[in-house]
This record gives C-alpha cells, structure tokens and sequence, in this order.
C-alpha cells in the first residue's frame, strides 16, 4: 500500500468511526507522535502499537465527537519512510448525555 493510500485509510477509518481499517493504515507496532495546536482538544502526545492508535484515534474520539472531517495539509508524500504535515480536523461534540 502507498504511504497516501494509508493516509486516505486512516482518515477514512477516524472519520467514519472505523477502526477495523486501521491496520490496513499501519503496521501493528506504529508510534504515532503528535502536536496539539488548540486547547481544546487533547491527545497523548505519543501513541505505540496498534491498539493504542486504534483506541485513542478512532474508538475514544468517536465517543466524544460527530461530524468529523480530516484533512492532511500537504502536498501527497512520495517515496518516503516518514511523513510529516499539518492536519485540520473538523467536528462537532456530542450533545450531553450521547457521549460514551
């Protein structure tokens, strides 16, 4: 799989409350690394393994949020090993009482 077929995958499996596709989008011992730029929202600043990608990115933000659209800021990677961009998440909270 492309590194921009895997991103696509991981945006479509984050986005679409999916997290079976995520190991199509990484290997089972990806380390995520990420830089919050807003306070309200938090993250672990490092996620490891599968798993944890899939719980943090997927199962636990679609208990919180609705609506979500990703977009990766940055031109499509190539032949590369590792890939760094921006990211603009968009999404709603859920109403009281339909989180969890």
């Amino acid at each position: 799989m492309s590194l921009t077929h895997a991103i696509e995958t991981y945006i479509l499996a984050k986005d679409g409350n999916r997290p079976h596709l995520l190991r199509r989008a990484f290997a089972a011992d990806a380390e995520l690394v990420m830089n919050v730029k807003t306070d309200e929202i938090s993250f672990p600043s490092m996620v490891k393994g599968l798993d944890g990608l899939s719980a943090t990115l997927v199962s636990q933000f679609a208990q919180r949020y609705e609506n979500i659209y990703t977009f990766c800021l940055g031109t499509p990677p190539g032949n590369v090993v590792v890939f760094r961009c921006g990211w603009l998440v968009c999404m709603s909270t859920k109403p009281p009482g339909q989180c969890g």
